[in-house]
Order: C-alpha cells, then structure tokens, then sequence
C-alpha cells in the first residue's frame, strides 16, 4: 500500500511538472519569437513561434491550474468523508437497522449480566426477542423491564396521542409473555409515570435504541446499536438510570 501512495505522489508531482515544463517551454518561444525577424515564403516565422509558445503557455497554466484545483477538491472530499465518518464511530453507533425488528441480539442476551427493556405498552420488542429472553431465562439471568402504567398520566396521554389504543391490553400481554418464560421469578417489572421517547434494551457493552415516531401509523421503526465508553451509550445509560429513579411508581 506505501509503494502504491509513493507511486502516486511520484504520478502527481511527474503531472504538475510537466504541466509548469509545457509553461516554461511556451515562454521560451515568445521570448524567442520576439528575439529575432525572419519570413518564409509569406510565413513570419518569428510570429510563429511567439503565437505557439504562446499557445503552450495558456495551456501547461491552465493545466497546471485545474489540475491543483481538481487535487485539492479531491482531497477535501476525501478529508470530509474521514472527518464525517471518524465523527459517527466516536458517536458510539456501531449498527444501524431499518428495520428493529430484524436485528439479532441473542449474543447479548446470554453474556450480559445486566438487561434493562424499556417500552411504553407494546409488546412488540419483547415479542421480538422471545427467543433470545427464554434462552436467558434458562441460563439463570434476571432481567429488568419498565413499562408505563396504564391508570397514570402518561397513559391518558397516550390514550389520547395514539387514537384510543388499548394500552391495559398490551401491558397484559407484555406480562403473558413474561409469565410463559419466568418459571424462577427472575424479571422484574416496574411501572412508571412518564412517557417514553424511545425504546431500548440496556446491556453491560452496549445499548439497542429504537426510535420513536410522531405520526400515527404502523411502520418500519429503525434503530441503533451502541456500544459502550462513547457519548451516547453514556447518555442513554445515564438517562434510563435517572428513569428508575424518579419515575418507577412506588405505590402498586
């Protein structure tokens, strides 16, 4: 890979030299054309060789011109793309999907010690992951899941933002699943009194976060995966901590 950059600085520098060369040349020409008088025939060859050093002056400036230009275009594109991408990796997202439903999280799942699932009343991420929660459940790992109370504030704005859904049907259902795999009593389920502006799923080493939506309808969602000792997994992490804290309904 060296050889190849050497290779190719050699290739610029032989281009811009030779583009400065056909400069000097076209200067040498006029300078000369203009030393001297002499006809042929009806040819004033002295004219001649001023218009043609003339001529390959233009053209090794332009080339030598366009060329850097291209160059330095080239390169900034090429430092904006590092600069962008360099940007994103130190975000912490290490995966995207287009759709959280196809995301494959099992590994997670098993080597984890901590696992906290954050979801407003849908049962779809957990249902999403049922294979991966009972295979957990089997190797004697708890769990833990919040949910929004459905009698809470939060609930009666949901009720009203989603068009009336049945918010104590999906909870019921969120716990029927719960109930098929937890033979030990290992999950633990909190009710909380706000709404959720994300879905997530918290690990030791990473995080699965699922965004939201505004408008009504059913949809791909998509969502990030991000791992941990970056900015985001140490706000999301910080902002599910602060969730238990103030928000778990103390009174059931």
């Amino acid at each position: 890979m060296g050889k190849h950059l050497k290779h190719n600085s050699l290739q610029d520098v032989l281009t811009e030299n030779i583009s400065l060369w056909i400069a000097i040349i076209g200067l040498i020409l006029i300078v000369v054309g203009n030393a001297f008088s002499y006809k042929i025939v009806k040819i004033k060859l002295d004219e001649l060789v001023a218009n043609v050093g003339a001529l390959f002056l233009i053209a090794g400036l332009l080339q030598w011109f366009f060329d850097n230009r291209a160059r330095r275009g080239f390169f900034d594109e090429i430092k904006e793309s590092i600069t962008g991408s360099k940007s994103v990796a130190d975000s912490g997202i290490v995966r995207y999907y287009a759709d959280s439903k196809m995301v494959d999280l099992s590994d997670q799942f098993l080597t984890s010690d901590r696992l906290i699932i954050g979801v407003n009343y849908s049962a779809k991420l957990i249902d999403s992951q049922i294979s991966s929660l009972h295979n957990r459940a089997k190797s004697g790992k708890g769990m833990h899941i919040l949910i929004v109370r459905h009698n809470s504030i939060a609930g009666e704005f949901l009720r009203a933002d989603y068009n009336n859904p049945d918010i104590a049907a999906g909870l019921n259902k969120i716990r029927g699943i719960v109930d098929s795999f937890d033979k030990d009593h290992l999950v633990k389920i909190d009710e909380i009194n706000t709404i959720l502006r994300y879905s997530f799923i918290i690990f030791d080493r990473c995080a699965w976060i699922i965004m939201g939506t505004n408008a009504p309808g059913r949809r791909a969602v998509p969502g990030f995966l991000i791992q941990d000792r970056s900015p985001w997994f140490e706000h999301f992490e910080n902002d599910v901590t602060l969730l238990i804290e103030k928000c778990v309904c103390n009174d059931r």
